[in-house]
């Protein structure tokens, strides 16, 4: 939006249904492209971060100390809630 709002030719006012188009050529034409090295470096550098994620993945969930996810203490205590309602209305049918 910011670019779009920069355009020459929207500051101008020259809008139609084509001005989206015609900023996006615009836009393409000025982007620049990578050159081959640029490209392999960015391919090496997603390669070793898909394998360390891979790697983490296999090892399991890290827990350090006593955190937990806030998603796991929830589920636990909607259990244990449910457990104990069953628990309670066992004893009231004894």
């Amino acid at each position: 939006f910011r670019e779009i709002v920069r355009d020459e030719e929207f500051r101008s006012g020259q809008l139609d249904t084509g001005f989206i188009s015609r900023f996006n050529e615009r836009r393409a034409a000025a982007t620049h492209e990578p050159d081959k090295e640029e490209q392999d470096i960015a391919m090496i550098a997603a390669s070793i971060h898909y394998a360390k994620l891979r790697k983490q993945a296999a090892a399991g969930p890290q827990v350090s100390g006593d955190h937990q996810s806030r998603w796991q203490m929830s589920g636990r205590k909607s259990l244990l809630d449910g457990r104990n309602v069953i628990q309670a209305d066992k004893r009231l049918k004894r």
